[in-house]
């Protein structure tokens, strides 16, 4: 079972819930438009990750998160994410109306930093992704359109958050 650093404890989430189509720039980007409804994906434990691994000839696209440890039903940890995807192999599979899973919850395919206690206020979260020294992406609270404890209540209006469960915003 593979795990995540939660304030130096090592934690073993048994699902990460992934929530899509939930940054603005990031529907923009896609060219695609809001969904009434937030879009609700897992990935197996298996996907999780400290480091980009993949193999090289698959075109994987990245989109970086705000993501949560949760405990006890509650948001307890906060940390940085990369939601990695076969952008073709999904394309492929909407469009032929099938489960989109191949593209999604491949092994590997969640890419965490470590996380910290979350003691803040979560409207001041925002996120930050630099890569050669050039801003890729940034994200912050009034960017998600559905925040985070909307989310949290989503989610557990229909399946449980076991703790240590990690929530991609």
């Amino acid at each position: 079972m593979k795990s995540v650093n939660y304030n130096n404890e090592i934690v073993y989430p048994s699902k990460i819930v992934c929530i899509g189509k939930n940054y603005v720039e990031h529907i923009e980007e896609l060219n695609d438009v809001a969904a009434e409804q937030p879009i609700i994906f897992i990935k197996p434990n298996s996907a999780i990750s400290d480091e980009l691994l993949f193999n090289q000839q698959d075109s994987v696209d990245y989109e970086a998160e705000i993501c949560f440890i949760v405990r006890n039903g509650q948001y307890v940890g906060v940390g940085f994410g990369l939601d990695l995807t076969k952008r073709q192999v999904q394309r492929e599979l909407k469009s032929a109306g099938l489960p989109w899973e191949r593209a999604k919850a491949f092994d590997n395919s969640a890419v965490f930093s470590q996380f910290v206690p979350f003691d803040c206020t979560v409207s001041n979260l925002r996120l930050e992704l630099w890569i050669n020294d050039r801003l890729k992406q940034h994200a912050n609270y009034d960017l998600m359109l559905t925040k985070p404890l909307a989310i949290r209540n989503e989610i557990q209006s229909f399946m449980s958050l076991e703790d240590n469960d990690v929530v991609m915003t």
